[in-house]
């Protein structure tokens, strides 16, 4: 599943308690540009934002750790084979064939992670290379209304 870096783990922290903040006009604008200042840090901020505005996080990250949970489990049992057949008097091969069954599971399972993880990188590079060509062909616009945010001038468009 997907692991967060550590500025984007910063970034939806940080998002997570500004979404949290009282929303007076005031404190809106200021939140506002708060999320844009994180968003020329972190490209994606915003929608990293809207990922966690609509749970998408929770539903992501849930059978990670839901899978970090069953290796973790499978590793402390493939730990206690061990130390029993090392203990053990007499013939082991039949623990020692359980534990290779276990190891196999435990292998198989973090490399199908793994490939998995290697899918959504990949549909978050594709989505991120959309982003990339869509604010290149709007740069000239995008510049244009940041220096009127900047500047104090209202946009006619501004809801």
């Amino acid at each position: 599943m997907n692991v967060l870096n550590r500025t984007t783990a910063l970034a939806l922290m940080t998002g997570a308690f500004l979404l949290m903040l009282p929303a007076s006009h005031a404190e809106a604008q200021d939140k506002e540009s708060s999320v844009r200042a994180y968003s020329l840090v972190s490209p994606g901020f915003e929608a990293h934002l809207d990922m966690l505005r609509d749970g998408e996080y929770k539903a992501r990250l849930e059978p990670f750790f839901g899978q970090l949970h069953r290796f973790s489990e499978k590793e402390m049992q493939s730990r206690r084979l061990a130390e029993r057949i090392r203990q053990a008097d007499g013939d082991t091969a039949e623990l020692e064939a359980e534990l290779d069954d276990l190891l196999e599971d435990i292998f198989n399972g973090k490399l199908e992670a793994q490939r998995q993880r290697v899918e959504e990188m990949k549909e978050e590079i594709a989505r991120l290379e959309e982003r990339i060509a869509t604010r290149s062909e709007a740069r000239d616009e995008i510049i244009r209304k940041r220096k009127s945010e900047l500047l104090g001038h209202r946009d006619v468009y501004d809801w």
